[in-house]
């Protein structure tokens, strides 16, 4: 999967606005963007997964009021959501 193109909905850094402009991303990029490798959660919007670092606490990681916000209720996260994420189209692949 890492040469497989990721479709990107948008890159929610932890300062600053978020970029909404739709791009294609590979698996190493995603990592390189999160600083790490990934993990996977549901946002809030069916059809839409958001993308962070699986170790965005441990590494201690700025928090991210943006991604933070964008996570599906379902999930439990006491310290909010660290470091920068991306929010990309659920796919069967995925």
């Amino acid at each position: 999967m890492s040469d497989d193109l990721i479709r990107i909905l948008a890159k929610l850094p932890t300062t600053g606005e978020a970029d909404l402009t739709p791009c294609t991303m590979t698996l190493h990029e995603c990592q390189t963007y999160v600083g790490g490798y990934i993990e996977i959660l549901r946002t809030r919007t069916p059809g839409e997964l958001l993308v962070i670092n699986e170790e965005g606490t441990l590494d201690e990681l700025p928090y991210n009021a943006q991604a933070s916000m964008a996570v599906h209720p379902d999930y439990y996260v006491l310290d909010g959501i660290r470091g920068n994420a991306l929010i990309i189209l659920e796919t069967d692949d995925l």
